[in-house]
């Protein structure tokens, strides 16, 4: 079986959200990543990514309609496929959900420092890469 898993990684003026896992949360504690949660029966992925957001971090955000980076991993007896979008979210508060405990907007000329996995640094890397054209699409 294949779960597959959704993350957003949101732009605001050069620099991305990333949150912190509550320490009681269930696989990797404390740890920074981007919005991200599993995608439902039925539901599209650009729209498992904007529920998201709005469940984790309470804004409204404009999701590009393609994936800027795909990776698998195994999972017990399946797979599980995560797929990252870029979003804009050019105003609005941040309000966490209770999966995450802290926030921060992490500039684009920070990415190589991050907190958080070597997969996640991947995806944010390409996403600066890509961020000159996704923007003019989010800004539309």
């Amino acid at each position: 079986m294949t779960e597959v898993v959704v993350s957003g990684l949101i732009v605001r003026n050069r620099s991305v959200l990333i949150l912190r896992r509550s320490l009681n949360r269930p696989g990797f504690p404390g740890e920074w990543e981007p919005v991200s949660g599993k995608l439902r029966r039925g539901e599209t992925p650009w729209a498992g990514v904007r529920r998201e957001i709005a469940e984790e971090a309470g804004l409204d955000a404009r999701v590009n309609s393609q994936p800027i980076n795909a990776t698998w991993c195994k999972k017990g007896a399946g797979y599980r496929l995560m797929l990252s979008f870029a979003a804009h979210a050019p105003s609005g508060r941040v309000h966490l959900s209770r999966e995450h405990v802290a926030f921060r907007w992490l500039d684009f000329e920070q990415i190589e420092e991050s907190p958080g996995a070597e997969g996640v640094r991947e995806s944010l890397r390409r996403l600066v890469a890509l961020w000159p054209v996704l923007r003019r699409k989010a800004e539309r």
